[in-house]
C-alpha cells in the first residue's frame, strides 16, 4: 500500500527565481531516489516493462482536464498542443536533480515492431541536447511524427525545412518520445503522459481511435505497480469524469491513485462544497488524498509569464480565494504544484524500494519460463542445408545400425523378435510325429529312451511326451538295454536243436530255410525299437537345424540386411546428389512460419530479459 503524506518526512522547496520546473532539496533521500528513479529508467530503456510490472507513474484524464498544463508546470517545458499528435503516443518526462545547467535531451523508444509486437527496446537520440526551453516544444512535435512514421528514417524529421503534414502512417502508437530534464530546479520524478480520453472523434476521425486510446491508457493503469495520476477538471461534472471510472475500476480501493483537481477557477458558482470534499477525502477518498493545482490562463500565457511568476500565482489563488484559503492547514498542504511533486516524488521511490526484490524474483521467473518455451521449440534450420540432412541421416544409419546389432533392454529389436523366434520353434516341433513301437491296444513295456548325441541339444517345447523322457537317468537306461540283450546270447546246440526240430524231407545235412528266415525275423523284430529311437533322435536334430536357420536368415537378409546399403538409397532417393540438392534440403529442412515467429518472438524476450538482469546487477555492484 502506498502510504500517506508525512509532515515529518516531506522535503524542502527550494525557492527559485529562474524559469524551471519544481525543485526538491532533501539531501537525506535525494541520493536514493535518483539511484531508484536511474535504475527504473534504465530498465525501461530495455523494453522489459512488456515482461514485468515496473514501477512508474501514468497521467490519465479526459481531453481538456488540463493534463498537458498540469506537465507544464512539474517539468518545466511546453507540450505541443496544436498538432493533436500528442494524442496518438506517450510522451515519457525523467526528471533529474543535477547541479549542471539546465538542458533536454530527446529520445525515441520503440518496444514493438509495425505490427505491435513486442521487441527488444530500441532507442534512438532525437537530436542532440537541447539547452534553451523554446526549442523543446518544436522538437517533441518532430518526435511525435517520427513515432507514428516508423518507415521514415527518424532524421528526417529533424530537418526544419521537413514539412510536418497532419496525415500519419498510423494513427496510434505504443511506441513513446521520452525527455530526459535535467537541472538544478528539477524534483527526482519520472512519469508518462498518456492520451487524453476521447468520446467522439471529428467527421475525418477514426472511431476507432476511441478504443485505441482506452486500450493504452488501461495497458498501464492496469499493472499493480502503476500510480495513477488521475486529473480531474473542475470544470466538468464530476460523474461524467470517464477517467476516474476507469481508474477506479481498476484500483477499487484507491490505494495507487492520486487526484488531481485541475481548473478549479472554473467551478460553477455554488458548486464549491462539492470539490472541497474530495481535497477533504470525504467523498471518493483516496489513500494518497486528492490535490488541486492553479495554472495559468490562457491570457496569462500569451503575455509570456514564466514559471515562477505561474508557481506565485498559483499560490496567491489558494491563499484568497474561497473554498480553498478556508482550509485547515493540513488540507492546504495538497493545494499547489509543488505540494503535488513532492508527494508524487515520494510515493514513486518508496514504491521502487519496495518493489526492487519483487521485481528481481519476477525477472528471474519469467527467465526460467522463457527458456523453458525456447527449449520446448523445435531447434532452428541450419545454414548449410546440405550438410545438416546429411548429418541426420548419418545419425539415423548408426542409431539404425545399433539397434539391428542389438541393444540392452527389454524393448530391444532383438528382445522383440526373439519371442516370435521362441514361438516359432514350438511350433515346428509341435509337428513331429510319434513312433510307437507297439500296437494302439498294447501296454507300453517300457520308457523310450533318448539318445546319447542329443543330450547337449536346446530343449525345446516344454511338457511334450518326447522331451519329458529326456532325463539325467537316460545314460542309465542305455546301460540296463545292453544287459537285457547280454542275457540272450544265441549258442550253437540251441541252432542245431532247432533245426533238427524244422526237418521235414531235405536231404541228410540239409536243414529247412525257415531256419534262416526265423532268426533274421528275429533279429529284425529286435531292430524295430533302436530304429525309432534314432529316426526320432535324426528328427530333434533335422527340426532343430531347421528353426535354427530360418531364423537366422530372417535376421541375415531382413534385420541385418536392412542396414546394407540404406545411406546410399536414401541419398538416392532424396535426390541427395543432383545439382539441386541444396534447394532440395532447403525445401525440406524448411519449418512452419508459425514456430519461425514464436521463435523470434521468445528470442527478442530473453534478450531484452538478459538485458535488464544486467542492469539489476550494476545496482548490485
Amino acid at each position: 500500500m502506498l502510504s500517506p503524506p508525512i509532515a515529518s518526512s516531506t522535503p524542502t522547496i527550494l525557492a527559485s527565481g529562474n524559469d524551471g520546473g519544481v525543485g526538491l532539496s532533501d539531501p537525506a533521500t535525494a541520493q536514493r531516489r535518483r539511484k531508484m528513479l536511474d535504475l527504473i529508467n534504465r530498465l525501461r530503456n530495455t523494453g522489459v516493462q512488456s515482461d514485468i510490472d515496473l514501477p512508474m507513474i501514468a497521467v490519465i484524464g479526459n481531453q481538456s482536464a488540463g493534463k498537458s498544463s498540469l506537465i507544464e508546470s512539474i517539468s518545466g517545458v511546453t507540450l505541443p498542443r496544436s498538432s493533436g499528435t500528442c494524442t496518438r503516443c506517450p510522451t515519457e518526462c525523467r526528471l533529474t536533480y543535477a547541479d549542471t545547467p539546465w538542458t533536454c535531451t530527446v529520445k525515441l523508444h520503440f518496444i514493438t515492431d509495425k505490427l505491435g509486437a513486442p521487441i527488444k527496446g530500441r532507442v534512438i537520440s532525437f537530436g542532440g541536447a537541447i539547452s534553451t526551453k523554446a526549442d523543446v516544444e518544436d522538437r517533441i512535435r518532430r518526435a511525435q511524427h517520427a513515432i507514428l512514421n516508423p518507415s521514415t528514417d527518424p532524421d528526417t524529421f529533424l530537418d526544419s525545412a521537413t514539412v510536418l503534414l497532419p496525415g500519419n502512417e498510423t494513427s496510434f502508437s505504443r511506441n513513446y518520445v521520452s525527455l530526459e530534464i535535467k537541472g538544478r530546479d528539477l524534483a527526482d520524478l519520472s512519469f508518462v503522459d498518456l492520451p487524453g480520453l476521447i468520446a467522439s472523434v471529428s467527421q475525418d476521425g477514426n472511431d476507432h481511435d476511441i478504443d485505441l486510446v482506452k486500450s493504452l491508457v488501461v495497458s498501464y493503469i492496469e499493472k499493480a505497480s502503476c500510480v495513477i495520476l488521475l486529473t480531474v477538471a473542475c470544470e466538468t461534472d464530476f460523474e461524467n469524469q470517464g477517467a476516474h471510472h476507469l481508474a477506479k475500476q481498476h484500483d477499487p480501493e484507491g490505494k495507487r491513485t492520486v487526484g488531481v483537481l485541475t481548473k478549479p477557477d472554473r467551478i460553477p458558482q455554488g458548486e464549491e462544497a462539492s470539490w472541497r470534499q474530495l481535497i477533504q477525502n470525504e467523498v471518493e477518498p483516496l489513500v494518497n488524498n486528492w490535490y488541486c493545482v492553479k495554472q495559468p490562463s490562457s491570457q496569462a500565457i500569451k503575455a509570456g509569464i514564466d514559471w515562477a511568476g505561474a508557481r506565485r500565482q498559483e499560490r496567491e489563488y489558494f491563499a484568497s480565494t474561497k473554498p480553498w484559503c478556508d482550509l485547515d492547514s493540513y488540507y492546504q498542504s495538497f493545494l499547489c504544484t509543488t505540494k503535488l511533486t513532492e508527494r508524487l516524488s515520494t510515493i514513486l521511490a518508496e514504491l521502487i524500494t519496495k518493489r526492487l526484490p519483487e521485481i528481481q524474483e519476477e525477472l528471474y521467473r519469467v527467465v526460467q519460463e522463457t527458456e523453458r518455451e525456447l527449449s520446448s521449440l523445435p531447434k532452428e534450420p541450419s545454414g548449410d542445408s546440405v550438410g545438416e540432412v546429411l548429418r541426420v541421416l548419418g545419425d539415423f544409419h548408426k542409431e539404425l545400425s545399433e539397434r539391428l546389432e542389438g541393444t540392452p533392454g527389454q524393448c530391444g529389436l532383438i528382445q522383440l523378435i526373439r519371442a516370435r523366434t521362441e514361438r516359432f520353434k514350438d511350433i515346428i516341433h509341435a509337428t513331429a510325429p510319434e513312433f510307437i513301437p507297439w500296437g494302439r491296444n498294447e501296454t507300453p513295456r517300457h520308457p523310450l529312451p533318448a539318445m546319447a548325441f542329443l543330450a547337449n541339444e536346446e530343449r525345446v517345447g516344454k511338457g511334450d511326451g518326447d522331451n519329458d523322457n529326456y532325463t539325467s537317468d537316460d545314460n542309465h537306461i542305455s546301460k540296463k538295454r545292453k544287459r537285457d540283450c547280454s542275457s540272450d546270447n544265441i549258442y550253437i546246440d540251441d541252432v542245431m536243436e532247432r533245426a533238427q526240430r524244422a526237418r521235414t524231407r531235405e536231404l541228410p545235412d540239409n536243414y529247412p530255410f525257415v531256419v534262416q528266415k526265423n532268426y533274421i525275423c528275429e533279429i529284425l523284430q529286435a531292430w524295430k525299437e533302436p530304429a525309432f529311437d534314432f529316426v526320432r533322435a535324426y528328427f530333434q536334430v533335422t527340426y532343430k537345424r531347421f528353426v535354427d536357420m530360418v531364423p537366422m536368415a530372417i535376421d541375415h537378409e531382413i534385420v541385418r540386411g536392412l542396414g546394407r546399403g540404406l545411406d546410399q538409397a536414401l541419398r538416392e532417393g532424396l535426390q541427395l546428389t543432383g545439382s539441386d540438392a541444396y534447394e532440395r534440403c532447403s525445401a525440406m529442412l524448411q519449418e512452419p512460419s508459425r514456430i519461425s515467429m514464436r521463435r523470434q518472438e521468445v528470442l527478442k524476450k530473453m534478450e531484452r530479459l538478459r538485458e535488464a538482469k544486467k542492469e539489476l546487477r550494476k545496482l548490485n555492484v
